[in-house]
């Protein structure tokens, strides 16, 4: 149904609304989140969709940014996204000093690299799968500053 509308909900024919409505009624697992989420888009339902997320899982710790924390990255990558190469900046001051790690979209660390490079370090990643990687900047064992940048071939 989604894809016959391409997305466009106000589009939907009455019978496409009345299989929402079931759905919604019968609170069929799996669509039932979705189906009222669009009613109520439509201004069809009052009723506001709840996460269909165990408890278990809804819980998190919040936690205080630490001093050195800032909003901007240490480091920078280009170009983004990478095709064959590309080149992370970081501060000179850390070569000699510091070392990056790479983890692919799947969460392996895939390089460890001491950092040594006048502020440019270049990385091939020609063979690398698609997808996104976090690069994280480390300095005496303690992460420092987090980068992330995507792969397309």
């Amino acid at each position: 149904m989604q894809i016959a509308l391409e997305n466009d909900w106000e589009q939907a024919d009455a019978s496409q609304l009345a299989q929402l409505q079931s759905w919604v009624d019968n609170q069929t697992e799996g669509v039932y989140g979705y189906a009222l989420s669009i009613l109520h888009g439509l201004s069809l339902s009052e009723t506001m969709p709840e996460p269909e997320i165990p408890m278990e899982d809804r819980t998190f710790m919040i936690r205080q940014p630490r001093e050195r924390e800032t909003k901007e990255s240490l480091m920078s990558a280009y170009p983004i996204p990478a095709h064959t190469a590309t080149h992370i900046t970081y501060p000179l001051e850390l070569d000699g000093h510091a070392y990056i790690c790479v983890n692919d979209p799947v969460g392996r660390e895939i390089k460890r690299i001491k950092l040594n490079h006048n502020g440019v370090l270049e990385m091939d990643c020609k063979d690398w799968s698609e997808g996104m990687y976090i690069v994280t900047l480390y300095l005496n064992n303690t992460i420092i500053s987090n980068l992330n940048f995507s792969v397309i071939h």
